[in-house]
């Protein structure tokens, strides 16, 4: 199986699949899909980064770790996760898993926004309320510098494919 040859988009669709998200392929076992998910947010799939840090937070298939689910929000949302902007924003407004910034949540939240997530055009307004003129044009600066981290190789084939033969 080319999940355990490492290839991490497989691990992710393992993931899934035992997370019960891709029908009844196999039981669900949260404790699995965590397991497969972590190994494929390590092997740089964002939309994994970003359900592991679901994962976390809600602490599904393990122990809740708000922290933890900060840090792959934020891993996620650079590499332009639209529901991971959303969810660090979230975080950066209520101080859960980081420190209550509301000038991080703006920038988080406009960026969000700026990909077209509606609950965020609706967080930037509130947020914006809360900042001083200068703390929102940092915050707008950083939004107009933001561009996602592509750390993605070139497309490689699975191990076992025919393009690697």
């Amino acid at each position: 199986m080319v999940a355990n040859q490492g290839y991490a988009p497989a691990q992710y669709k393992l993931g899934l699949i035992y997370k019960g998200d891709e029908g009844k392929l196999a039981p669900v076992d949260k404790a699995q899909a965590r397991t497969w998910i972590k190994r494929a947010a390590e092997g740089g799939v964002p939309n994994a980064m970003f359900m592991l840090g679901s994962m976390y937070y809600n602490g599904e298939g393990g122990e809740q770790d708000r922290s933890t689910a900060a840090m792959w929000f934020r891993k996620s949302a650079e590499r332009g996760v639209v529901d991971g902007q959303f969810n660090l924003g979230s975080l950066y407004q209520s101080g859960e898993g980081v420190p209550l910034n509301p000038t991080e949540a703006y920038k988080w939240m406009r960026i969000a926004a700026d990909n077209g997530d509606a609950g965020a055009k609706e967080a930037v307004e509130g947020l914006a309320q809360q900042l001083s003129e200068a703390q929102r044009a940092k915050a707008d600066d950083a939004v107009a510098r933001f561009t996602p981290i592509s750390d993605e190789a070139p497309p490689i084939a699975a191990p076992g494919s025919e393009a690697n033969s």
